[in-house]
């Protein structure tokens, strides 16, 4: 299935809400995860305004419809050479090949705009 990344844009917050509030994407984020409409729009608010100095933030698009995200967070300190990924798909498009591309997309891109030498997730256990 075809797919592109881009920055969020405002206009993304209600599919980002549509998509993430399924209770198996949900119970698998940080506390921090957006729950609500309101959460949705103060984070793709924060995501398209960022100057993407520290963190790269991409909405996944499937027919023009915003469907998932993938994320790049540059540490600080000691870890100042480190970037953590974070990602979601909506369920409808589970299966599909796309969430494997869009994190070999956007770890490219991460290598080549940001000094850093290493990227990481931490799953659960």
């Amino acid at each position: 299935m075809d797919f592109e990344s881009r920055k969020w844009e405002k206009s993304d917050a209600e599919n980002f809400f549509k998509y993430s509030s399924n209770p198996k994407i949900s119970e698998n984020m940080r506390d921090a995860f957006p729950s609500t409409l309101e959460d949705c729009r103060k984070t793709v608010e924060s995501f398209s305004s960022n100057d993407e100095t520290q963190q790269c933030c991409r909405a996944i698009i499937v027919n023009g419809e915003a469907v998932g995200c993938v994320a790049l967070f540059i540490k600080n300190d000691v870890y100042c050479k480190s970037a953590e990924i974070a990602y979601w798909l909506g369920e409808p498009f589970w299966g599909r090949g796309i969430m494997i591309r869009a994190i070999k997309q956007l770890c490219q891109t991460a290598f080549e705009q940001y000094d850093i030498i290493r990227i990481f997730a931490e799953p659960y256990a």
